[in-house]
Parts: structure tokens; C-alpha cells; sequence
């Protein structure tokens, strides 16, 4: 019986061998995998900092370039405005001398050098035609609606320089990109 019970004793022994030795290696296996996660983690962080940083330098080159184009445009903006508030100002000064009758309008008319159709104007100077050089004077109603004319001409000019300045503006953007 002594020697059963030796022989239990050694079984057990190496159990606890065999158990102990399994337990110090998945010990060190755990420590090896927890290392290797553990630099991975660092340099995936690593990574997502350098693709953060890199995108907030992109994002801020792109809102300072829009906020370069919005200044430009605000200058545009202004300069247009004010040559046009000028140019209606001029229109209006033109507008207020025809009214108080300090300025008059006149246009010069020229005839063709024979009238072959019934549409032409003759070109003879009796009663009720006009010569060659002659000129009309105008009513205060057609001189007010020319003015108008010249108005909304001013005013197409303007916009049209702005919007051609506009779209060289940001031709210019998107060739600089």
C-alpha cells in the first residue's frame, strides 16, 4: 500500500508539474500577445494622428482659400456698387437738369441720300420733313425714358463687368489648386 500511495504521490506530483508548466506558458504566451496588441494599438493611434493632423492642415488650407475668395468677391462686390451708385447718380444729375429744363435733349438726324422706299425719310428740308445735320429737340417724357434706357444700360454694364471679374476669380481659384 506504501508503494500505491508512492506511486499516487508521483501521479499527483506530475499533475501539478504538468498543470504548473502549462500555467507558466500560457503566462508568458498571454504577456507575448499582450505586448503585440499593445504595439499594435500604438501605432494604429499613431497612424489615425498622422491621417488627423494631415486632414485638419487640408480642411484649414481649403476654408483659408474660401475665405481669400470671399474677401476678393467682397472687394468685387464694392467696387462694382460703387461705380454703379456713381453712374445712377450722374443719371439722376442728368435726369434732374432735363426736368427743371437747364439741359435739353437733342438728337442730330441725317437723311439717306434718296428715298426709294415709302418707309425712308425724304430727303428734302420742306414743310414737315427735316435736312441733313438738323436737330430734333425732344419732349421732357422722351428725354426721362432715354435716361431710363441709359439707366438699365449702366446698370447691365456693371453686372456684367462683375460677374466677367467673378469668373476670372474663380478661373484663377481653380487653376491654383
Amino acid at each position: 500500500m506504501i508503494e500505491s500511495l508512492k506511486a499516487y504521490w508521483r501521479l499527483a506530483l506530475m499533475a501539478v508539474l504538468i498543470a504548473a508548466g502549462f500555467a507558466g506558458g500560457w503566462y508568458i504566451q498571454g504577456n507575448r500577445w499582450n505586448a503585440d496588441v499593445a504595439t499594435m494599438v500604438a501605432q494604429y493611434a499613431n497612424n489615425m494622428k498622422t491621417v488627423s493632423d494631415a486632414n485638419a492642415k487640408q480642411l484649414a488650407d481649403e476654408q483659408a482659400k474660401g475665405q481669400a475668395l470671399q474677401a476678393a468677391l467682397a472687394t468685387l462686390d464694392t467696387k462694382y456698387n460703387l461705380e454703379l451708385a456713381n453712374e445712377q447718380s450722374a443719371n439722376n444729375i442728368l435726369r434732374n437738369q432735363l426736368n427743371t429744363g437747364a439741359l435739353k435733349l437733342r438728337v442730330k438726324a441725317k437723311c439717306p441720300a434718296s428715298a426709294s422706299s415709302s418707309s425712308e425719310v425724304p430727303n428734302d428740308s420742306t414743310a414737315g420733313g427735316v435736312g441733313n445735320d438738323a436737330t430734333v429737340e425732344l419732349s421732357a417724357t422722351a428725354g426721362s425714358d432715354i435716361l431710363n434706357i441709359r439707366a438699365g444700360i449702366l446698370s447691365d454694364q456693371a453686372a456684367l463687368k462683375y460677374l466677367q471679374d467673378y469668373a476670372l476669380s474663380l478661373e484663377s481659384e481653380s487653376m491654383s489648386k
